[in-house]
């Protein structure tokens, strides 16, 4: 009977058991079935934010692979949009910004910018997207950054374009800063949406002004990069203005547009061949010529032996220009084009100059103005925009001149060494016809050697019974 009882008492602490695991059991799968929810939808939320990046997203820092001689892409004087605002040696800035929305709101008579707010605080989410980075700023003190640096823009390019506009003790101008702020505003990780600036600019025009934001702010451009063009937009123009990003994307297109529509795909990638410097091409019988009249400064061509080569002139900014729309062209997703314009005329330049005297020829041929002081100083330039950049070998605009030049230069040396052969064979034919006449010429030259040790040996002999 014990036994019995023994049994029937192991047989339900068994059952008791096995109920145990099973309600244990349901327990994790429970906690596993949240823990799967909770990580699906953090997903979930992720990607939904990657296909916002993808789409709208245009405004970034500047790659580490690019960052080498940061200074080139950090605003000296002037904070624009959030990614240098809270720096202290930029703080003094923000009372000129007051000022300029001060002789803004003066100028239309206005006491408040409410209906600007308004109009920002409409277009904030979308301006906020335009960033790469999360934006820590509260959605108030982002609208009031976009008013301020927005205003600020605006404001400055009139005043830059119309000096009436100009108060007289402007630091801005008085200073001399202009070039210094002009520069600040085409750097890539200084910017704002260039729709803020066209709202902003519709609200603020008078009817008595000539010109529109786009003619306003390339006109201005040319005395940071003198040779720019400001009268080649109409391609913008026709584009429309939702096509640019901001203001250092005006200037890439406004830049690169008439070329890139010289541009076509070939039928078959032409194999990268690098050309020589400068020096030793026009040892080779290549010529360089400053070419007049093109549409663009990219535009290099090669025909005939001569490489043309539009006017560049070089200054103290251009190095940091050329670095930032360098930065921009490596984020620029562009349906229309996978060239690297920029980019490749960077490439092209460095492969001419690789020493001071290939600037100074190529000064010599006026294709460049030295405004930084000596040559070795334009030749650091282009070794320093060289380096780190990264070009398509097989979509490469200048491949074609990289070619044709490559081609000429072994076709002249092909004629110099036929030349040479002439001229050995003519020799051969009029002084060597016989033996011994070759005979004759090795005496002579024998001869002739001896004499010169001789003489050698003479003067050293007399310098020491000299001393």
């Amino acid at each position: 009977m014990n036994e019995e009882m023994g049994t029937e008492m192991n047989s339900t602490e068994m059952k008791e058991e096995k109920g145990n695991q099973i309600s244990i059991s349901f327990a994790s799968v429970g906690i596993n079935e949240e823990r799967s929810q909770i990580i699906s939808n953090r997903i979930a939320g992720r990607l939904s934010k990657l296909s916002e990046t993808s789409a709208e997203r245009y405004i970034f820092r500047v790659p580490d692979k690019l960052r080498k001689g940061k200074e080139a892409y950090e605003p000296e004087t002037l904070a624009i949009g959030p990614y240098h605002h809270t720096k202290t040696n930029l703080k003094q800035m923000e009372k000129h910004k007051l000022t300029y929305l001060q002789d803004l709101l003066a100028r239309r008579a206005e006491s408040n910018v409410e209906s600007y707010i308004r109009a920002l605080i409409l277009l904030e989410e979308k301006a906020r997207k335009a960033y790469a980075e999360e934006i820590i700023y509260s959605k108030n003190d982002f609208v009031e950054m976009l008013l301020l640096d927005g205003c600020f823009i605006i404001e400055f390019f009139r005043k830059y374009r119309n000096p009436g506009l100009r108060n007289v003790d402007d630091p801005i101008f008085g200073m001399n800063l202009m070039l210094k702020v002009l520069r600040d505003l085409i750097l890539f990780e200084n910017q704002i949406p260039f729709f803020i600036l066209v709202r902003l600019f519709d609200m603020t025009t008078f009817s008595s002004e000539e010109i529109d934001l786009i003619g306003l702010i390339t006109s201005s451009l040319t005395d940071l990069f003198p040779g720019y063009n400001p009268s080649r937009v109409t391609k913008v123009h026709a584009d429309g203005v939702e096509l640019i990003d901001h203001i250092l994307g005006l200037m890439y297109e406004t830049w690169s547009s008439s070329f890139l529509d010289l541009l076509t795909d070939p039928a078959k990638p032409l194999p990268l061949e690098f050309i020589n410097c400068t020096t030793e091409l026009q040892r080779a019988g290549i010529k360089f010529e400053k070419s007049v009249g093109c549409d663009s400064w990219l535009d290099i061509k090669f025909k005939n032996g001569v490489i043309k080569i539009p006017p560049l002139v070089v200054g103290v900014v251009t190095e940091s220009v050329f670095k930032n729309l360098i930065a921009y062209e490596e984020y620029k997703f562009d349906p229309r084009s996978n060239w690297k314009c920029v980019t490749d005329y960077v490439v092209f330049m460095d492969s001419l100059i690789k020493s001071s005297n290939d600037v100074k020829k190529l000064r010599h041929h006026q294709i460049i103005e030295n405004w930084l002081g000596g040559d070795e100083r334009v030749c650091a330039m282009f070794e320093n925009l060289g380096k780190n950049v990264f070009f398509h070998s097989t979509k490469f605009c200048y491949s074609r001149v990289f070619k044709d030049v490559n081609i000429c230069t072994k076709q002249q040396w092909n004629v110099w060494i036929a030349q040479w052969n002439i001229w050995i064979a003519n020799l051969r034919r009029t002084y060597f016809k016989t033996p011994w006449s070759v005979i004759s010429f090795m005496a002579a030259v024998a001869l002739l050697l001896l004499t010169c040790i001789q003489t050698i040996f003479a003067i050293l002999q007399c310098n020491s019974v000299t001393h």
